[in-house]
């Protein structure tokens, strides 16, 4: 082997030490995951739509693929994250009383 061939390195998970994450409890929900080539389908939370009473509609509930909390980040907060990933810091605001001295 020369010195320019780089092999991969693979690691095998070792039992005996502990995950460096946090398994998921049984009793938290995990929403299912999608299949190749499925946008939405319901999450299983209900059986079935279920009507309201006194309204025209029903709810249910369903997932979505790449949805996010539907929160749009204005160009500050987007600056600002862009500014954490590249220097890998976080950066933390704080309100202040503008009468407050420090």
């Amino acid at each position: 082997m020369a010195a320019t061939d780089i092999e991969p390195f693979v690691s095998t998970p070792d039992p005996n030490t502990t995950s460096p994450m946090p398994l998921p409890s049984p009793s938290s929900p995990v929403p299912p995951a999608l299949g190749p080539g499925e946008i939405l389908k319901t999450s299983g939370k209900f059986p079935k739509p279920t009507k309201i009473p006194g309204k025209n509609y029903c709810k249910d509930e369903v997932v979505i693929r790449n949805a996010d909390s539907g929160k749009v980040m204005g160009i500050k907060g987007r600056r600002v994250h862009m500014i954490e990933e590249l220097s890998e810091t976080i950066i933390s605001f704080q309100r202040v009383n503008p009468g407050a001295k420090e």
